[in-house]
């Protein structure tokens, strides 16, 4: 049950957006945007907290060897993140600029006579909505 929430996670944004792929192009897109713009950073991120996490634990039990030696191996596997995880963003970038997948995010199209706007607001309501400049 586990493995089907995490997968299903994944395909949530595309389903909330109401995303449809019409060829492989763009699902490599989809995919290649959301690995790169949002998976990694988020990853970066942790990477270096772990490691700042292990840096302040080695500053801080600096007269107890085996803490300082577990706070060592916090800032080693922090940096293996770090190299690990710029070298796996840099070859998305290669792979992309190589095939021709575009990386950029997908917009939600709306506005007047959309679907969605008279959806939400009725043919009024989505009108008087564009006509002050509220953008969707």
């Amino acid at each position: 049950m586990k493995k089907f929430l995490f997968i299903s996670s994944l395909f949530t944004p595309g389903i909330a957006l109401a995303a449809t792929f019409n060829n492989i192009t763009e699902l490599l897109n989809f995919f290649t945007n959301l690995i790169s713009k949002s998976v990694i950073p988020l990853l970066i991120a942790l990477s270096v907290m772990y490691f700042m996490w292990g840096a302040s634990t080695f500053i801080r039990s600096a007269d107890d060897a085996s803490k300082r030696a577990e706070g060592r191996q916090f800032m080693i596997y922090g940096i293996i993140a770090l190299f690990v995880l710029i070298s796996f963003w840099g070859l998305v970038a290669v792979l992309s600029n190589t095939f021709g997948v575009n990386n950029v995010i997908p917009q939600y199209k709306t506005g007047v006579g959309s679907a969605d706007c008279v959806a939400l607001y009725g043919e009024k309501g989505c009108a008087d909505r564009n006509s002050t400049g509220t953008q969707f």
